[in-house]
């Protein structure tokens, strides 16, 4: 274990490069380290043995009491990414049938009718130009944003996407802002900042409000989260609060559509750069007629792409950060975690941990071949969390990552415009200023 005094650079290489600072960490420091505040410990873990610990053996002991979730709840309010305890438990249990595999081919079908959507426009378009620039980014954001809408809510975004998904962006924009300005003014001061946070998040309610109105009072339910959780009941009978099914959609959208969304579009940077690896992958994906989306068990079934997925997912995982709090005093690998400690461990940097990932920093989708999963630390990749917390939508995200590559890598090719984007860590981790890419139609 190693001791480190916060210095005042240090903090500031932690606010502006969190993920530089936490690799220089890595390098320097060890697997263990603990960082002395004036009135708080903070705990960096970064080896598999203590994720398993704090995230499986002992997770009662570990709360999401902190100031991320804390300031992510400004926006989701009480739902599954920021509930504790019994609350946590039994909103997991109401929705945790909406994400069954039963439910898997609609949602499928759902996700390969948005896909085929953004393919004919694409066409269209290069029918007349032949070539074009895009921020790729912001077009996975909007696809995304329509996925989840359709097969969750089954309702249309896409007429309002790029609207609300800047809205989502500005609102989460406020939560990193809030995070890493500890001076930041009350949230009750009439600044400009403050003002546009309110506005955004008032609309955002009000649309929410009038799609729970409109579906509360019918008879049949349509068959998607939002009709479940309007059905639900609790052990005791009661049902959940228009508030309690507003926060639940709001987590939902946000952990839905970001998160697969800048995944997906470093995946495909990576594939662009690497064109030995994307040889092969078109190669193995499977052979579908002209204008006909691959089924679910082909993408399931096609185990290179599924590799190509996970490595992208070790590389640039959707959570770069997560924190907790000890509630009860532990002990972890023969120190002492005493209670009220903030506890933090990013997938970012365990993903490069060089003890279980050789040559961390290169893109080798080999890694996740069934030999290697095996012989691997299961906790040495966890890009949907780990334990009990485990992503509630993680078969969600990996079949739209599935059926997007699979519906466009064959009909287009994509090429990085200009350099590589700079890694800015957000809520998720982001390309900055966006991905540029040059589109053409294949053949």
């Amino acid at each position: 274990m190693a001791d480190l005094q916060l210095s005042l650079a240090d903090a500031q290489s932690l606010q502006h490069n969190p993920l530089a600072f936490l690799e220089s960490l890595t390098r320097t420091a060890g697997d263990l380290v603990r960082i002395q505040l004036p009135f708080r410990q903070i705990f960096f873990f970064n080896h598999p043995d203590l994720v398993q610990h704090i995230f499986l053996d002992h997770w009662r002991f570990y709360s999401r009491n902190t100031f991320q979730y804390r300031h992510l709840s400004r926006v989701t309010g009480a739902g599954l990414l920021t509930l504790d305890g019994p609350r946590w438990q039994d909103h997991r249990r109401l929705a945790q049938p909406a994400f069954h595999a039963r439910k898997i081919e609609a949602i499928g079908d759902c996700m390969n009718r948005a896909v085929g959507r953004l393919a004919r426009r694409w066409s269209d378009d290069l029918e007349r130009s032949r070539t074009q620039v895009i921020d790729l980014d912001a077009v996975l954001m909007a696809l995304s944003l329509e996925v989840v809408g359709e097969a969750l809510f089954s309702t249309n975004f896409s007429q309002e996407a790029s609207h609300l998904s800047q809205d989502l962006l500005e609102l989460m924009e406020y939560v990193i802002y809030r995070s890493q300005n500890v001076f930041a003014p009350p949230t009750w001061m009439p600044t400009t900042r403050n003002r546009g946070f309110r506005r955004r998040l008032s609309a955002l309610n009000g649309r929410l409000a009038h799609l729970i109105r409109v579906r509360r009072p019918l008879e049949m339910q349509p068959d998607d989260l939002l009709g479940l959780l309007i059905e639900s009941r609790f052990d005791d009978g009661t049902s959940l609060t228009d508030r309690e099914i507003r926060d639940e959609i709001v987590t939902m959208i946000i952990a839905g559509y970001e998160t697969v969304a800048s995944s997906m579009g470093w995946i495909f940077q990576l594939l662009a750069v690497n064109p030995d690896v994307l040889t092969r992958l078109r190669a193995a994906l499977p052979v579908v007629a002209s204008g006909t989306p691959p089924s679910i068990s082909q993408v399931q079934a096609c185990a290179f792409l599924q590799e190509v997925i996970a490595e992208g997912l070790r590389l640039y995982p959707p959570s770069w950060l997560l924190s907790r709090r000890t509630e009860e005093s532990d002990r972890v690998a023969g120190m002492d975690i005493p209670r009220g400690s903030l506890v933090i461990v990013s997938p970012y940097t365990l993903h490069r941990h060089p003890d279980f990932w050789p040559d961390p920093a290169r893109f080798l989708p080999a890694r996740f071949s069934a030999e290697s999963i095996r012989s691997r630390h299961r906790f040495a990749y966890i890009p949907f969390g780990a334990g009990p917390h485990l992503c509630i939508g993680r078969s969600f995200a990996l079949l739209e990552i599935g059926l997007t590559l699979a519906g466009l890598l064959p009909r287009f090719d994509f090429s990085l415009e200009g350099s590589l984007p700079e890694v800015e860590p957000r809520v998720t981790i982001r390309p900055r200023p966006g991905l540029s890419m040059r589109l053409r139609l294949r053949g």
